[in-house]
Formats: C-alpha cells, structure tokens, sequence
C-alpha cells in the first residue's frame, strides 16, 4: 500500500471541544505525532485554523485524507493514526481520498476529486446559497462573491469541499463528458477510460484548474488551505509552544 502523502486537518466538534483543555495541546499533539510518526510530505491545515481565527464552537471534526479510506485502519501506516486516537479520543479520524494519489488499480476517485474544484454546484441547505457550476462564472460578480464569503465564514471552508453524496449534485463537466449528468455518470465514463487516457485528460485540463486556484486566491479565499513543508512542521509547533494564540 502507498503511504499517505498529505491529510487535511479540521478540529474538534462543538460537543468535544471542552474535553481537550486548550486548542494548543491538541494542535501540538497531532503535529508531533504526524510529524514522528510519518514521512510526510506536507501538511495542510484548512478551514478556521488555517485563518487562525478558530472558535471554540467550530463544528468539523478532523479529517486524515486517506488514499485508501476503505481499509486505512489495515494499513502498517495507520498505526500512529490508532496512537493518535487513543491521546485525542473524541477526535474522529475521517479517512478520504487524496486527490493527490493514484492508487495502482483505482484512478477513477482521484480523477474525480481533480474535476469537483473547477465543475460542480455548491449548495447550503441552511443558508440557501447555490454557487454556480464554474468558480469563474461567479468570481467576477461582486453579490456572488459576497454569498460565497458568507457562506465560508458560517462554515469552515474545509466543509465545502466535501459533500454528502457526490452522484446525487449536478456538475459543470457536460463540455468534458457530454453525456455526464451527475458526477456518478462521469464515474460511469471514467470507469471505461484507461489511466493512461485519463492522466492524458488531466494534464491538459491542470493548467485551467490552476487558472481557477488562482483565481480563488486572488479573489481573497486564502482562508481555504495553508501549506506547511515538513520542515515547517518544527516551526509550528515552536510557535505552538510560545504563542497563546495558537
């Protein structure tokens, strides 16, 4: 099996929150025992924390991105993940697909995860905001790009990227897959395409998904991810240890 290249990191629940004593032990204790405990290759810590702006009463749990979310507790690499629950018990680790591995005989979950960033809907049941299908239909529309921001400050932004049922939303991928309904018929076309066609069509659609990261960047949503190399690692939990902040 592969081992994990990189995880996203979201905090405690509202309900567990008051179990841990302070954000920054918890914070510290992740990083240390990923950083011991894995080769990583970066860190990426997303939604509130990465904004430093975390409150006590944010609502996601943490998320490990897994590349094989089926199985991740056989894996000799999860071993530090079980040791990790066992220091943080209310903690949930959440495996899920990384967008940044191909698993040997499975492609279609990464080519999948690849497209959901430049074609597909957002919707918030609460709050009733519908993005619409292509991130650069909206970014130029100031009341568009006003609901989004509201939407990310109501809700860590590491929620949107994750939704309950991906075949059930409609996607902006018709121009790819004219017949593609629904992210489940894009699995269906995947399904029948050979890694090679596919790492073919992934090359040539990368420079406009990072025409739109930039984009998003620009248009002031930092707040969705913040990078840390491995060597940051040692920095942060310096930081960690002398600022209250944190």
């Amino acid at each position: 099996m592969k081992r994990p290249i990189w995880h996203h990191l979201a905090y405690p629940s509202k309900n567990s929150w008051h179990r841990f004593g302070s954000e920054g032990a918890l914070l510290r204790a992740v990083l240390e025992k990923l950083a011991s405990s894995f080769d990583l290759d970066e860190v990426h810590l997303c939604g509130s924390r990465a904004r430093r702006d975390h409150r006590p009463d944010s609502d996601f749990d943490m998320v490990m991105v897994w590349p094989y979310p089926e199985d991740w507790d056989k894996d000799p690499y999860a071993e530090p993940l079980r040791a990790l629950k066992e220091i943080c018990p209310p903690v949930e680790i959440v495996p899920c697909p990384s967008p940044l591995v191909i698993p040997g005989d499975s492609h279609r979950e990464w080519f999948i995860e690849q497209m959901i960033v430049p074609g597909r809907k957002i919707y918030d049941r609460e709050d009733g905001i519908l993005v619409p299908d292509r991130l650069d239909d909206w970014l130029s529309d100031p009341e568009l790009v006003k609901s989004f921001r509201d939407l990310v400050s109501a809700h860590d932004g590491v929620e949107l990227t994750w939704l309950e049922d991906i075949d059930g939303w409609k996607s902006g991928i018709g121009s790819v897959f004219p017949k593609a309904k629904t992210f489940g018929d894009v699995a269906r076309e995947i399904d029948n395409m050979s890694e090679q066609d596919l790492t073919s069509l992934a090359d040539v659609l990368r420079p406009e998904m990072e025409n739109l990261r930039q984009q998003i960047w620009q248009a002031g949503h930092r707040e969705f991810v913040s990078r840390y190399s491995r060597d940051r690692l040692a920095e942060i939990r310096f930081e960690i240890e002398t600022s209250p902040s944190w």
